[in-house]
Parts: structure tokens; sequence; C-alpha cells
């Protein structure tokens, strides 16, 4: 939630953060993986479809 309302991490856009302090983190090896990437992102895709979050057009 910080990240999100902080005034702080206003111009910070994406990265990896810790969950308790916020501080920058490296990304995963996985992370650079282009094929990882695609698939988080489907995956997550059809979990907020099917869970009525969001709407695909």
């Amino acid at each position: 939630m910080r990240l999100a309302t902080d005034p702080a991490f206003a111009a910070s856009s994406g990265g990896f953060y810790g969950a308790k302090g916020a501080e920058p983190l490296a990304c995963p090896r996985a992370g650079h993986d282009e094929q990882v990437q695609r698939e988080l992102w489907e995956a997550t895709a059809d979990f907020l479809q099917e869970t009525g979050a969001v709407m695909r057009r």
C-alpha cells in the first residue's frame, strides 16, 4: 500500500520492493525471461477475468 500512496515513490514505475521497508530489490533471474513474463501476464489476466475483477474485450 505504501508504494501506491507515499509521495516518495511517485516517480517510480515498476520494480521489486521489500514488503516491510519498501527497499528496492533486484529482479529475480526468472523475471528477465520473456516467456515467463508472458505466462505470468496471461495467468494474471485469466485469474482477474475468472474472479470478475476485470473483463476482457
